[in-house]
């Protein structure tokens, strides 16, 4: 190693975290929902998330995203399906066990009460987002000169800015914060907005968008782990059978497990 360099961190530490940050956010929000709307909770979470990478915009001497196609980009997300990677076996495989791995987790085959609809499907509407804002960044902001931390902070920046009404508007529960739900929505903004999306850019223009995408999956595994210890939640057996099966499907999506090749099968076959 030269003199003065500093190691790189593998996105695979990276990732880890973000899964853990976006982990305790369900726990973050529900502290923020005691005195706060949920329209009110995205709002602050948005401007706090923004202003935190804004400090370090400054302390780096980085300057935020100016130009009309940049600041386009961050504001709207096309409805269009991306194939920005080569799609293997592996990958497809590792997603759809992933997926399945989620429904063990939440018990599925336990059926939905009627109070919970509008959440699961909230939670597929969220999903089906996911699934296009990581090829779309990966496409057309991941490799801008801004770099992560600038473009983070413009896409908090412009959603602040859009929630503002809608926030002013809402009328929250009307109850006095505690300082334990003042404390989970600072840290749902810094940390699960202005900090994880930084280090999501940083993952997509990396690993790519399939890849980043795993993380989805991860992070109720740790929201379940959160729940049980902070929250005296209940963990029954479906919830860590259903999170070895989905790290096994994130394993494979990453290409640690690999199928073996047909041409490599036949030739084992014949010798």
């Amino acid at each position: 190693m030269a003199d003065g360099a500093r190691p790189r961190i593998p996105w695979q530490a990276w990732f880890v975290l973000l899964a853990a940050i976006w982990g305790c956010s369900f726990w973050w929000i529900k502290l923020g929902l005691t005195f706060l709307s949920p329209v009110q909770v995205a709002f602050v979470r948005t401007a706090l998330g923004a202003a935190a990478l804004l400090v370090i915009l400054v302390a780096t001497r980085r300057r935020l995203p100016r130009d009309r196609r940049t600041c386009g980009h961050l504001l709207v997300v096309v409805l269009v399906a991306f194939r920005e990677e080569q799609v293997t076996r592996e990958r497809i495989a590792g997603l759809a066990i992933g997926f399945v791995g989620v429904l063990v987790v939440i018990g599925a085959w336990e059926g939905l009460g009627a109070g919970d609809v509008p959440g699961i499907g909230a939670c597929i509407v969220a999903i089906c987002c996911y699934g296009i804002a990581f090829p779309y960044i990966r496409r057309y902001l991941s490799d801008l000169p801004g770099g992560p931390i600038a473009m983070a902070t413009g896409q908090l920046a412009i959603g602040a800015i859009v929630l503002f009404p809608l926030a002013a508007l809402a009328s929250g529960p009307g109850t006095v914060p505690t300082p334990d739900a003042l404390l989970g929505t600072v840290c749902l903004g810094v940390l699960g907005s202005g900090v994880a999306f930084a280090i999501n850019y940083r993952i997509v223009a990396v690993a790519g968008s399939t890849t980043a995408s795993t993380v989805t999956y991860l992070t109720p595994l740790v929201a379940v782990v959160v729940g049980t210890v902070f929250l005296s939640e209940p963990i029954t057996w479906h919830e860590p059978v259903g999170a070895l099966v989905v790290l096994l499907g994130v394993a494979i999506s990453q290409e640690r497990i690999r199928f073996p090749s047909p041409g490599t099968a036949t030739e084992r076959a014949a010798g």
